[in-house]
């Protein structure tokens, strides 16, 4: 209940163009994409927010599925969200918001999945951009997370080990390396 809930407060805050945008969105929290004097990445946080709307609506149909509801409403929401996604953030085969997290969430949420010359393109992209900035993560709190797992989907494991175990600024060990025994907020 407190799932369906969730998902028709934000309903209602995409409405019809099933777009959450407007509102006053965190975004990718500590990019390192993010303009000087920010602390959030560059990445568009309509985008992002869009994006989890999604992520959290195929959640809903599938724990609905799981638990024997039905889950043929979200299942249609969820195919809503994904075109509006695709007609707004998507242009000319590119994402508009043209970050390693867009990337990686576009990806990893499988809103490109209906398109494989479309998923292929944007991978190609999000291994450019993380060779462009030699081989390191740009990605906050948003991207982070699904970054090695949506490497490891597109076929790119190695780059993910690659990304796991650099000891340089930004990575996961560059904490460790100066002593630290918890993660570091940045």
């Amino acid at each position: 209940p407190m799932m369906k809930k969730w998902v028709g407060y934000v309903q209602s805050r995409a409405g019809k163009s099933y777009l959450w945008k407007g509102d006053n969105h965190f975004g990718d929290w500590l990019g390192l994409d993010a303009p000087e004097g920010s602390y959030t990445g560059s990445t568009d946080k309509d985008l992002i927010a869009t994006a989890y709307f999604y992520y959290t609506v195929r959640l809903l149909a599938k724990s609905c599925a799981a638990l024997g509801l039905k889950s043929e409403k979200y299942d249609r929401l969820a195919d809503k969200i994904r075109k509006a996604f695709k007609k707004e953030f998507i242009k000319r085969g590119k994402l508009t918001s043209d970050t390693q997290t867009a990337h990686v969430l576009t990806l990893h949420f499988g809103l490109v999945d209906d398109d494989a010359e479309l998923k292929k393109k944007l991978a190609e992209r999000l291994v450019g951009l993380i060779e462009a900035f030699g081989d390191r993560l740009q990605t906050g709190f948003v991207g982070t997370p699904y970054l090695l797992h949506t490497l490891t989907k597109i076929g790119r494991t190695d780059l993910a080990y690659k990304l796991l175990f650099k000891k340089d600024f930004p990575s996961w060990l560059f904490p460790v390396t100066r002593g630290a025994t918890t993660m570091w907020e940045r």
